[in-house]
């Protein structure tokens, strides 16, 4: 396999990042995840325009050649070079070089992209769910973001695995309702859509972005409200989404809910 180091495509072999790495010593960087579907990039600009986004929240320098036309060009020929599969999974990770403690020595960064071969499935159903009951998210300014510091999720993630479940609802330190384990949630309730705000902590997803835009495109309701669990019980519809797809939640603490199906077409609309 290969992968794109600082504008340069290596083998896998050849990635040598130092034991004094900011990005293995605190978590200090950012990444993001990207379908390609077919050689195609889904969202490719919004994943980028959010990565950049985040590197000035935390203030990260990346070169100026670092935007959109140059990494399609770069990607567009890392995945020629790992034909004949045409569905992937790419992994932009970026993160501070400088050395130091926890204040560096320098903002200068880094970036790796590397590009895993994936069978693509745009719907899933998911049917054993559950609130999560060891781990809460707290807003920051960097939360909306997709850290490479992501503990909180793999924790959250073991509660998964150790509780056998499809997926795990995450809420705010308030109680409120924020995210899914990897996803944004939505819900439908008499008609209208509905999704925590970013002020529970959840990232601002790419697909939750494109898919309140569809929303309101088309004369949809879509609003974001604080709800407590007790309340999204009340929903007559729920559905978690990221770019890997659509994920209808059919049954949460035991109780059914039913598949809209008008989402599945909005989000082929987007491929």
């Amino acid at each position: 396999m290969k992968a794109i180091f600082n504008d340069h495509i290596i083998d896998f072999e050849d990635i040598n990042l130092s034991p004094l790495n900011r990005g293995f010593r605190y978590g200090d960087g950012l990444f993001e995840t990207i379908s390609v579907i077919n050689y195609k990039l889904l969202l490719f600009n919004r994943h980028i325009t959010r990565l950049q986004e985040g590197c000035e929240i935390l203030n990260i320098n990346l070169p100026e050649h670092f935007n959109t036309n140059h990494l399609k060009k770069g990607v567009e020929e890392l995945l020629q070079s790992q034909k004949p599969t045409a569905n992937f999974i790419l992994r932009i990770y970026v993160w501070r070089e400088g050395i130091g403690l926890y204040a560096p020595s320098s903002n200068d960064g880094s970036f790796l992209i590397t590009a895993e071969a994936s069978i693509y499935k745009n719907f899933t159903v998911l049917v054993n769910v559950d609130f999560a009951r060891e781990v809460w998210n707290v807003q920051t300014k960097y939360s909306k973001f997709k850290t490479i510091n992501a503990l909180n999720y793999v924790m959250a993630g073991i509660e998964k695995q150790q509780r056998k479940l499809d997926e795990i609802i995450i809420t705010d330190q308030n109680g409120f309702v924020s995210e899914a384990l990897a996803s944004n949630i939505f819900w439908k309730q008499n008609g209208n859509y509905f999704t925590p705000p970013l002020e529970t902590g959840c990232v601002e997803g790419i697909m939750r972005n494109w898919l309140m835009e569809r929303f309101n495109k088309v004369g949809e309701h879509i609003e974001e409200k604080r709800i407590l669990p007790k309340q999204l019980m009340e929903a007559d519809s729920i559905f978690t989404t990221n770019s890997n797809g659509i994920h209808h939640i059919k049954k949460l603490t035991g109780k059914i809910f039913h598949l809209d199906k008008r989402i599945i077409q909005y989000f082929k609309d987007s491929i």
